[in-house]
């Protein structure tokens, strides 16, 4: 399981419907008012705690890099936020 694939469980463990998650930047969003969830993966540094993920990965440590901020709206004018965060897989 890929890591946004570990991401996309524990948001729908949380409750978040997977008909408005999507994984890629190449993804094409539908022209809906939402709300959507984009998760796509840039590069990132390893932190060095434990914590579980859904599928039962081990991680060393999830963290948020920063509080979520706004992009302002999209070409639909739908709103639009992101943050970053950063995560390292223990070793298999």
């Amino acid at each position: 399981m890929t890591f946004l694939d570990e991401i996309k469980a524990r948001a729908v463990a949380q409750g978040i419907n997977t008909a408005v998650i999507f994984l890629s930047s190449m993804t094409v969003i539908p022209t809906g008012a939402g709300p959507y969830l984009l998760l796509r993966e840039t590069g990132g540094s390893g932190p060095e705690r434990t914590q579980n993920v859904t599928s039962g990965a081990w991680y060393r440590e999830i963290v948020m890099l920063q509080e979520p901020f706004d992009l302002g709206p999209d070409a639909l004018n739908r709103a639009q936020v992101a943050g970053n965060l950063t995560a390292t897989k223990r070793p298999s």
